[in-house]
């Protein structure tokens, strides 16, 4: 395997540039703490970038009623205030999703490739040269992500069908039953937007039911 130049444009130029605008859906929790942790976190020095939310301004002390405070230092966790508890919301950031700078090029290769299947792309590969590849990347990332989305479907202990109000990526659904979460292929599957729970696994009365996704 060659290793090449520390700045071989391949693959540490494009590194540099933003590859996505990520879109999220998530809801204000109902209870405390207020607080939203973003799904994709950008990948920056320093680790700040701009969080914009619709109908909501952003302050840097205790937000009030309409304001959050982003805390770009653990984990993009943004605060809310409890005015706001239970309020969907859409939180658009700047990312590089999971592009890095590679000292190897064989690195960089593998880190595209995990890059083209969180897309949901096939990785382009064979004869496409690598800095092809990322500039396909580029403007190409724009995901939405369901957060803590309750499926419609009636819970009465007998109905094992529910629906998602989206169609999630392949591999990107988290099925919770009372915060526990279901094993696709042992508890549920799912097609399209349709979950179906398996026996022994139905949602009964009272049960707390949420799934978690990545769409476009």
């Amino acid at each position: 395997m060659a290793v090449y130049p520390a700045g071989y444009s391949v693959y540490t130029v494009k590194l540099n540039a933003d590859i996505t605008v990520a879109v999220e859906a998530h809801n204000i929790p109902a209870s405390p703490p207020y607080v939203v942790t973003l799904l994709h976190p950008a990948k920056y020095d320093p680790p700040k970038v701009t969080v914009t939310i619709s109908g909501f301004a952003e302050v840097h002390t205790t937000p009030q009623a309409g304001q959050f405070d982003v805390d770009y230092m653990n984990m993009y966790r943004i605060i809310f205030n409890s005015a706001n508890a239970g309020q969907p919301i859409l939180v658009t950031y700047l990312t590089k999703g999971d592009l890095y700078v590679a000292g190897h090029i064989n690195d960089l290769q593998d880190a595209v490739v995990r890059v083209e299947h969180t897309l949901g792309l096939n990785p382009q590969g064979g004869s496409a040269t690598v800095s092809a590849r990322i500039a396909a990347l580029e403007g190409s990332a724009l995901l939405l992500f369901a957060d803590q989305e309750v499926p419609s479907g009636t819970i009465d202990g007998a109905n094992p069908t529910f629906q998602s109000a989206q169609v999630p990526l392949s591999g990107s659904d988290h099925l919770f039953r009372n915060g526990v979460l279901q094993l696709r292929g042992t508890n549920y599957t799912i097609a399209g937007k349709v979950i179906t729970y398996f026996a022994g696994y139905i949602p009964q009365v009272g049960d707390a039911h949420r799934i978690s996704y990545r769409y476009v």
